[in-house]
């Protein structure tokens, strides 16, 4: 599948990083970090928690923006181009983040839609990523029957599907058995030694970064106190029978205590501006952004009602529980006439309040299920997709709205069969279409406003 990305014999950086900083508040999880990567090159970001590995890949991602400095990725900025710099790399995140409630198989068709991918060459792509990573013969099933090792693999799939240029990796096999572990390594080493793809990895495993890794970068405290091979920093620090952990301890165990460090000459820290050509961002008409807008939109409200095919205990669910508060409520409270309502039948006075409660709880609880995602990492593989912000939220909105609808008929044909009184008006059966869509989606946005904050 990867093979025409051959590797070249001359070197180019496909990432700079010039005086890269970030601050939280009065923390500086960054510090002032510069470095380069080379076109192909397979790099390995180490230190201990706290170090700000996550933080600066975050910001190389466009997940986080520098708080001061400057980078390029693909010759792209990273505040300026960011939908160019996402259509140009593939991103793993730290927490397993596949979709449970789809396929293997649909969670790389849904991406391959987000990034583009022609409609005739989505299937063959899905399918050669699939079998690249060995999930071929389990491409039907759920994921949220997959072992961590098959997540993580099918995750690898899924940010290879569009080719990119540059491949991140947040501690990709953090968690993993040795045998998951070791087929991960497996599928890195063979891109990294028959592409050309740059492989940007964060670890804790230094056994992972001397193996797979042609440079490495130590950080500590928000610096990059070492960066080298993996060769020239063990001979740096001692004996012949040095190793890596040896390395990351002198480096990272006591910084007061560091007496060989890295020195970056100073050529090498002018301003970026000076070391790399501006790439040229896609020339995009305003029309084909607009239609691109909708087309990212739909396909995320889509896959996500697709979703409730997989899941008949929550098909069983929304046709039920209407039905009972229609019936019970309706029912009991008509007979002990709790809640005076004039000369309206109880029936009549209740149905629409059901109505407005089934659409409110599908809000409040289709938002919670947006923070889970945030919290287990799904939505960030979306925001660094090159899918519009507002086309996510629109998306997950309208699909709230679509799952609201079928509780809303439920509800309109109980009541016929009960005697409430229905207005069968179009006009004004569409303004319920309508109000239940909107209604059902108005919370999302300050849920969504949480979850991508």
């Amino acid at each position: 599948m990867y093979t025409h990305l051959r590797k070249q014999e001359i070197m180019t950086a496909i990432i700079e990083v010039r005086n890269l900083v970030r601050r939280f508040g009065e923390y500086t999880a960054v510090n002032n970090v510069s470095f380069d990567v080379e076109q192909g090159e397979v790099f390995g970001l180490l230190g201990p928690n706290g170090a700000g590995k996550s933080t600066t890949i975050k910001m190389l991602t466009t997940l986080l923006p520098p708080t001061s400095g400057s980078a390029r990725v693909a010759g792209f900025d990273i505040v300026h181009q960011k939908a160019d710099v996402r259509r140009s790399i593939g991103y793993v995140p730290q927490a397993l983040s596949a979709d449970g409630n789809l396929t293997g198989y649909e969670n790389l068709l849904l991406f391959a839609g987000l990034y583009d991918i022609p409609r005739k060459m989505q299937k063959k792509r899905v399918w050669d990523a699939l079998e690249f990573v060995g999930l071929a013969d389990v491409a039907d099933k759920l994921v949220q029957h997959y072992s961590g090792g098959m997540i993580r693999r099918l995750e690898v799939a899924q940010s290879l599907l569009h080719q990119p240029r540059v491949l991140f990796l947040d501690e990709p096999t953090v968690g993993l058995d040795p045998v998951a572990r070791q087929a991960i390594w497996d599928h890195l080493s063979r891109l990294r030694d028959d592409t050309d793809m740059t492989i940007f990895l964060t670890t804790h495993s230094m056994e992972e970064a001397d193996s797979l890794c042609h440079r490495v970068g130590i950080m500590h405290r928000g610096d990059i106190v070492a960066l080298d091979t993996p060769n020239n920093l063990k001979a740096a620090v001692g004996g012949e029978h040095t190793t890596l952990n040896n390395v990351f301890v002198h480096y990272a165990g006591n910084l007061e205590e560091i007496t060989v460090k890295l020195q970056e000459p100073a050529a090498q820290r002018r301003d970026l501006g000076n070391t790399l050509t501006l790439a040229q961002p896609r020339q995009v008409s305003p029309i084909a952004e607009i239609m691109n807008f909708f087309k990212k939109t739909l396909i995320i409200a889509s896959w996500e009602v697709r979703k409730l095919r997989h899941d008949p205990t929550d098909v069983l669910t929304r046709t039920v529980q209407p039905a009972l508060w229609l019936l019970i409520f309706g029912e009991v409270f008509s007979r002990i006439r709790a809640i005076p309502t004039g000369q309206t039948r109880y029936l009549d006075f209740l149905a629409p309040g059901i109505l407005s409660q089934s659409v409110l709880f599908i809000a409040i609880f289709y938002g919670i299920a947006i923070i889970w995602e945030r919290d287990l990492g799904v939505i960030n593989k979306f925001l660094v997709s090159p899918t519009p912000r507002l086309a996510l939220v629109l998306g997950k909105a309208l699909s709230a709205g679509a799952r609201a609808l079928p509780q809303a008929i439920i509800i309109y044909l109980l009541s016929v069969i009960l005697g409430v009184q229905v207005n069968w008006n179009p006009l004004a059966l569409l303004g319920v279409i309508v109000i239940v869509m909107l209604g059902a989606a108005c919370f999302l946005p300050v849920y969504l406003k949480h979850a991508i904050a």
